[in-house]
This record gives C-alpha cells, sequence and structure tokens, in this order.
C-alpha cells in the first residue's frame, strides 16, 4: 500500500514536472518568436531610418557636388550594412540556440519519461504479487476469525460428549 502510494506520488510528481518542462518550453517558443519580430522591427527601423539619412545625405551631396562627402556616406552606408548582417547573423544564432534548448529539453523529457515507465512497467509484477500476498493472507486471517466461534461450539460439543460418554461408562 505504501508502494502503491509512493508510485502514485511519484507519477504525480513526474507528470508535474512535465507539465512545468512543457509550460517552459511553450514560453522559450513564445519569448523567442517576440524576440524575433522585434529584431525584424528593430532592423526595419534602422534600415528605414538610415534609408531616409542616406536620401538626405544624397540630396545635400548632389547640390554641393563634391565628391568626398558622397564617398564617407557610401562607407557608412557599407558599415551600417555591415551591421545589419551582424545583427541578422545573431538573431539566427539566438533562434537557433533557443530551438536547441527546446529540443533538449523536449528529448530529456522523453528519455525520462520512458525511464519512469520502464522502470513502473518492471517493478509492476512484483507490486501485483505482494497485493496478492496481503489480500490472501488478510483473506486467510478473516476467514479463522469467522471460523473460530464455530470451532470453539463444535469442540465444547465434542467435550460434552466425551464426558457423556465417560459418564455412562
Amino acid at each position: 500500500e505504501k508502494n502503491a502510494q509512493s508510485i502514485k506520488s511519484s507519477l504525480i510528481q513526474l507528470s508535474l514536472e512535465i507539465e512545468d518542462r512543457t509550460k517552459t518550453i511553450e514560453l522559450l517558443n513564445i519569448a523567442i518568436a517576440r524576440q524575433e519580430k522585434d529584431a525584424i522591427e528593430k532592423e526595419n527601423e534602422v534600415v528605414e531610418m538610415w534609408k531616409a539619412k542616406y536620401k538626405k545625405m544624397t540630396e545635400q551631396f548632389k547640390k554641393e557636388l563634391l565628391l568626398e562627402p558622397c564617398d564617407e556616406v557610401l562607407e557608412q552606408k557599407n558599415k551600417l550594412l555591415s551591421e545589419v548582417e551582424g545583427m541578422i547573423k545573431e538573431e539566427i544564432e539566438e533562434k537557433t540556440k533557443k530551438n536547441k534548448i527546446a529540443h533538449d529539453i523536449r528529448q530529456e523529457n522523453a528519455a525520462l519519461i520512458e525511464a519512469e515507465h520502464e522502470s513502473w512497467k518492471s517493478g509492476a509484477s512484483s507490486r501485483e504479487e505482494n497485493f496478492l500476498q496481503e489480500e490472501i493472507a488478510k483473506i486467510r486471517k478473516m476467514t479463522m476469525r469467522g471460523l473460530e466461534p464455530e470451532v470453539r461450539s463444535l469442540l465444547q460439543k465434542h467435550k460434552a460428549q466425551c464426558k457423556d460418554i465417560s459418564d455412562e461408562g
């Protein structure tokens, strides 16, 4: 009975851990999606900001017809482009990292569940046997107690008959 209770509590605890890890995975996926959205929005804002700056600067330089400032603007554009590409790479790396973590957690949970299931299955026959032995012992004990008054009654009758026979003889 204690084994059954401990197994039940272990199963409940494992179920809670699985639920907790599943919720953690869901929260991680939500966080990944949110970060991806934020990064895209940030990227778009930066691109739009720099497009506007680039357009403004280009117009100024065209008016002034200065080649040197145009070269500087082009250089700045290339720097920003490389920064944006770096940000995109970072975003991809973070997403990959988080997906790997989520995948690892899923695999770990699956392995834990399988191990617990196998453990539970391997002990099932011994638990069943112990349960049956305990039930048989209880039934025997109850049967003995139930027959005890009848046995006493038969013993008293037998003693009375023996006494009657010895008195007659």
